[in-house]
């Protein structure tokens, strides 16, 4: 499985939009989404991206920002994600891509970065959790 930060997010994250206080959101994709450090906007990952069976973007919520001196870095973190009754005919999930809300338009949210969630159970119109890992979603060095 592998995970990373877009361009743009790592641009973000140091310059416009801080972790903790900005509206940072996340989306799903099929596994026929490729990551490319080089996507730039929402509108490049939407033909992916699932749809219908109650699927809808999310907040992410109880962000958190955690300075470790001794190793000279940043962790970066949130609470669980819910997809509230997701169904089957959504699709099933492989990526959890962040983005910033932006201006309200998808060529205008910038993306962040995307975690690969890997061979994840398909919806069955139960919530649908994504658990971050305990380590956190990502580190900033």
């Amino acid at each position: 499985m592998s995970s990373g930060a877009y361009n743009t997010g790592k641009a973000l994250l140091v310059g416009t939009c801080p972790w903790v206080t900005g509206d940072i959101r996340v989306l799903l994709t099929t596994e026929d989404y490729v990551p490319d450090v080089d996507h730039a906007s929402v509108a490049d990952v939407t033909a992916d991206e699932l749809s219908g069976g109650n699927y809808s973007r999310r907040a992410l919520a109880g962000k958190t920002a955690t300075a470790d001196m001794a190793l000279d870095r940043a962790a970066l973190d949130a609470s669980d994600t819910v997809f509230v009754a997701l169904e089957a005919i959504a699709g099933t999930p492989r990526y959890a891509v962040l983005y910033y809300e932006g201006d309200g338009t998808d060529a205008g949210r910038p993306l962040i970065a995307w975690v690969d969630i890997g061979s994840a159970p398909d919806p069955t119109g139960s919530d649908y959790r994504l658990q971050w890992a305990a380590t956190g979603l990502g580190r900033v060095v």
